[in-house]
């Protein structure tokens, strides 16, 4: 005999007064009608729903800005630098007119330190730029991302919409999100698993 599941319509449910079960959703599921955000909400009767609304590339991109550093092919490493400093960032892309060929970053900058004839105020920054950059596409949430960022041994991803760079994140901006992420997530499980709520599973005489 299949026994129906704990809820309002299950007959065992009913003699304990047990509310039904909570229905967690996960992933990019659509967020319950008049809320925003990642909250949790209640449907009817006692049943509790957790919307996650994961972070997007997108979603990053619209709190950090999608602006980013550039220099010109023809810029020395020096003049570079300084924008960095002043802009308290560890990279800059690097164009050709308007399309980005390159990256220059505190690791390129590592690396030509200790060339006996490196120079940065005469070291022209596309001689000494990376090439072949890596991209993730906009729709990637932050666990995506993170997952690059670890397996590609990487600190900046430039992000790709409608085969258009619209923003570059670092694995910083990409962190701070799946904190966030999980600070929310940890608040609703509080919520849901509160005193009250277990006071509510017990047999009433």
């Amino acid at each position: 005999m299949s026994v129906p599941p704990f809820g309002a319509n299950n007959p065992i449910s009913s003699v304990l007064k047990v509310p039904a079960i909570p229905r967690i959703v996960t992933g990019n599921a659509p967020l319950v009608p008049g809320e925003t955000g990642y909250l949790s909400s209640f449907t009817t009767g006692k049943e509790f729903v957790m919307a996650t609304h994961l972070k997007t590339a997108g979603d990053i991109l619209e709190v950090k800005g999608g602006d980013v550093l550039s220099v010109g092919l023809d810029a020395t490493v020096h003049e570079a630098l300084q924008m960095m400093v002043e802009n308290k960032v560890g990279s800059t892309l690097v164009k050709e007119g308007t399309r980005i060929v390159g990256i220059y970053t505190e690791r390129d900058l590592m690396r030509n330190s200790i060339e006996a004839d490196f120079d940065p105020c005469t070291a022209r920054i596309g001689d000494h730029m990376s090439r072949g950059l890596k991209f993730a596409p906009h729709t990637d949430t932050a666990y995506d991302l993170m997952d690059k960022f670890l397996g590609l041994r990487l600190r900046h991803l430039l992000i790709d919409k409608d085969d258009e760079f619209i923003g570059l994140l670092s694995i910083g901006d990409v962190i701070k999100a799946a904190l966030q992420d999980k600070t929310r997530e940890f608040e609703i499980l509080e919520r849901i698993a509160t005193w009250q709520y277990h006071e509510e599973w017990k047999p009433r005489q």
